[in-house]
């Protein structure tokens, strides 16, 4: 279930990225280029799993690897690049609840919004 989560967890950044786009009306041409795109990567990566362990390779593949201390590293690091992408998973949320609080008033050069605003953000 955890991979199959995984597979899905950006699909709240889609309205931000569309909001930020200088052209909006290419997001679903952008959306399926990246969508055929992951799959190819997933389908490839999953075969040249299977294809290296066999019938013995775990649903995550990093789990398959052999103990040493490259391995480790390599799992450690993949873990901190998943804790690293937490705040944008909540990016979406903490916009939206900025501008219920009110936290995004002031002029462009006022410095106590935006110190309000990153103080929320902490």
């Amino acid at each position: 279930v955890g991979t199959a989560v995984f597979a899905y967890e950006g699909i709240q950044l889609v309205i931000p990225i569309q909001e930020g786009m200088a052209r909006p009306e290419c997001l679903e041409g952008l959306i399926l280029f990246i969508a055929v795109t992951c799959a190819v990567l997933f389908i490839g990566f999953g075969t040249f799993g299977y294809l290296t362990f066999g019938d013995d390779v775990a649903d995550i593949v990093l789990l398959s690897l052999p103990k040493s201390a490259y391995v480790t590293t390599v799992q450690v690091m993949y873990t901190i690049a998943i804790f690293c992408s937490l705040p944008l998973m909540f990016f979406p949320a903490t916009v939206i609840l900025e501008h219920a609080l009110g936290l995004k008033t002031g002029t462009k050069h006022s410095l106590l919004p935006k110190m309000k605003t990153n103080l929320w953000r902490v």
